[in-house]
């Protein structure tokens, strides 16, 4: 009777993990193709472009193929399925330029401020449904540049985390009068740290930068918001715009960010228009295998 008993609950042991297994592995799948969640700001004009980002299961056979934006038909998309692999998901993107395509449709001409807040997915079965996204705010630029602009961009770059900057030179005297973004609430509330750092021209001493891109990625000078506006800028005089995204939280982390942070400047003698510099700030998720399997869990409740 003992090895009768013994046997009888090793078989219930073998049961017992079989189908915890199961459950395990059903608790990390995901049914259908889920979006991240997007905060964007993109100006409408060529060169300029957004990444909607999504995450999709290995074993689905209905696959995400394209995507249509309702009322911007002339939008070229390209789809990256494979963008990061995991376990049991691939993360992928959708890359929607506002460049001529081939096709000969041009893209829209957007003069007013508009908002995407979904898009039309198209399967590989053949179908399609309406997904939300987040929101893409398209914020035309109120100056374009011209001929002898006031601010030249000499420098930039990126780093993995999350941080970058542009500088520029000032080629004739001007006014630093405002800076707008759509989400200017970032940095507000420190999600999104934006230092000036403002170099005055001294007569002789040229202020190229000889410090390497990862010393000037750092931020320096002092939070954006802090700068005693207007601040004049003359001739020669060089200005370095550095960011980092700060986010808060791990629900944060998992979401997509494309901001345009716009610095606002008046010729100093008044006898040119406005002008603007605009400035990309991008954070795109890395999640590790663990974080996409919480995120997994978290949609698969939401769904």
């Amino acid at each position: 009777m003992r090895g009768k008993g013994y046997y009888f609950l090793a078989m219930l042991l073998i049961a017992g993990s079989w189908v915890g297994n199961i459950w395990y592995d059903q608790a990390n799948r995901l049914e259908r193709t889920v979006f991240l969640e997007h905060y964007i700001e993109v100006i409408p004009e060529a060169g300029d472009y957004f990444d909607l980002y999504y995450l999709e299961d290995k074993r689905l056979e209905r696959k995400l193929i394209d995507i249509y934006i309702e009322g911007y038909p002339g939008l070229q998309v390209s789809p990256y399925p494979n963008y990061a692999e995991y376990r049991k998901q691939s993360l992928g993107k959708m890359i929607v330029s506002f460049d001529s395509t081939d096709s000969g449709q041009e893209p829209p001409e957007i003069k007013e401020p508009a908002v995407i807040r979904q898009v039309t997915a198209l399967y590989s079965d053949g179908s399609s449904e309406k997904v939300r996204i987040g929101e893409i705010h398209l914020v035309p630029r109120d100056n374009v540049n011209r001929d002898h602009d006031p601010i030249q961009w000499t420098s930039g770059a990126g780093s993995s985390d999350h941080s970058g900057y542009d500088r520029l030179a000032v080629r004739r005297p001007v006014n630093l009068t405002g800076l707008s973004s759509v989400y200017m609430s970032m940095v507000e509330e420190g999600d999104l740290l934006v230092h000036a750092d403002i170099a005055k021209r001294t007569p002789g001493i040229s202020h190229r930068s000889e410090a390497p891109s990862e010393a000037e990625i750092k931020l320096s000078g002092v939070p954006i918001l802090d700068l005693p506006l207007p601040v004049r800028l003359n001739q020669g005089d060089s200005v370095k715009v550095a960011y980092k995204f700060n986010l808060s939280s791990p629900a944060k982390r998992m979401q997509v960010y494309q901001l345009r942070l716009r610095l606002e400047y008046a010729d100093a003698e008044g006898d040119q228009a406005p002008w603007q510099s605009v400035h990309h700030f991008a954070y795109y998720p890395s999640p590790t295998e663990r974080e996409i399997t919480e995120y997994v869990r978290e949609r698969r409740g939401a769904l």
